[in-house]
């Protein structure tokens, strides 16, 4: 079990009537053991388990279906107006570069672009004509990529302040999840999801959909937090993956390609981000915000908090990269993000 970052000595870990238990989304075991548990920076009390059947790390308790849009936030990231910043200009450039462009003209124009890809976490190869769908996409930035970028682009949003504002830009974008809107069996090349598989109550359903919908051969692209990713070790749980109590299900490499495959897909390869320092950076500082409030209140002294903000520091600043450059199982063991690509069976 993982250690938390600080809770209150006095208080026993008490859920909301509102959340329920459950057994494992995946496999549907009731067994299990404590993975972490501990205080969000949003103040809400959480248990994080592990199915002794799967491995599947997923909340238990969590907030009833009924209840679960009670925690997305108004001003919820992917539910504001898009902005076409540098990253999202360097990604139109990299999948422009699948494009097939002839000549010695097309050749560099494509060239920028391909160097992009590896660094961007991107492979959605250009299908002339192909079809493709992002679920969960949010406010509809992706889906605007991929139309730039010359598919036949469409999106699936439950949220309809994030469709509405996808669809004001002129995209086709479904208010709805993925089973509402039921596609036409076999009728897309590409099914794409970013950070969108930890929020589904039932993954195993989502992942049957999109095979039925996905022609045969179809691709489909998952890119989801690591939950073996050595931050987590080090921040506990103010790991901002977490995300406590919008991420349900929490992925590793095994848990999701095993996943994959009963699913009928075929895992080809996986391309982690490691993000070793801007994220650290990131969550170094959340932490930070953790624990001054933690000392505000009474909970923590500064000297504890001082101390734990050091050996932080020094494991994720100085020891993180020495283990990075000589781990065996790099991927595993340092991915903050992991890109899955499979194709369907």
């Amino acid at each position: 079990m993982i250690s938390v970052v600080s809770r209150r000595p006095d208080v026993q870990v008490h859920f909301d009537d509102r959340w329920e238990s459950v057994s494992c989304p995946v496999c549907g075991q009731a067994e299990s053991s404590i993975f972490l548990e501990g205080i969000a920076p949003n103040g809400l009390e959480f248990r994080l388990v592990k199915c002794a059947a799967c491995d599947l790390v997923y909340l238990n308790p969590r907030p009833s279906l009924e209840r679960l849009m009670d925690y997305y936030p108004p001003d919820y990231g992917a539910h504001e107006a898009p902005n076409v910043g540098l990253r999202q200009k360097l990604k139109l450039l990299a999948l422009r570069a699948n494009q097939r462009q002839s000549g010695i003209k097309g050749a560099w124009q494509a060239w920028p672009g391909r160097r992009l890809k590896p660094l961007l976490g991107l492979k959605v190869e250009y299908i002339p004509g192909g079809r493709i769908l992002d679920v969960g996409c949010g406010n509809g930035l992706n889906v605007w990529l991929y139309q730039q970028a010359g598919w036949e682009a469409v999106g699936v949003e439950p949220a309809d302040s994030a469709a509405s504002i996808a669809r004001s830009m002129g995209l086709r974008v479904y208010t709805g999840t993925l089973d509402q809107v039921r596609f036409s069996s076999s009728s897309l090349d590409v099914v794409t999801m970013y950070q969108v598989l930890e929020h589904v109550p039932n993954p195993r359903m989502v992942l049957d959909e999109c095979r039925r919908i996905l022609r045969p051969g179809g691709r489909l692209l998952i890119s989801v937090a690591n939950i073996e990713c050595y931050d987590l070790h080090l921040f506990g749980s103010t790991w901002f993956p977490l995300e406590v109590p919008r991420h349900l299900c929490h992925f590793s490499v095994q848990t999701l390609s095993r996943l994959l495959q009963e699913s009928g897909f075929r895992v080809s390869h996986v391309n982690p981000q490691y993000l070793l320092f801007r994220a650290t950076l990131n969550d170094f500082r959340k932490l930070y915000a953790y624990l001054r409030a933690q000392v505000s209140a009474g909970y923590l002294s500064r000297r504890e908090a001082s101390g734990k903000l050091v050996v932080v520091g020094i494991q994720g600043f100085l020891v993180k990269p020495l283990r990075f450059l000589v781990a065996s199982k790099r991927e595993q063991q340092f991915a903050y993000f992991l890109n899955l690509h499979a194709t369907r069976e």
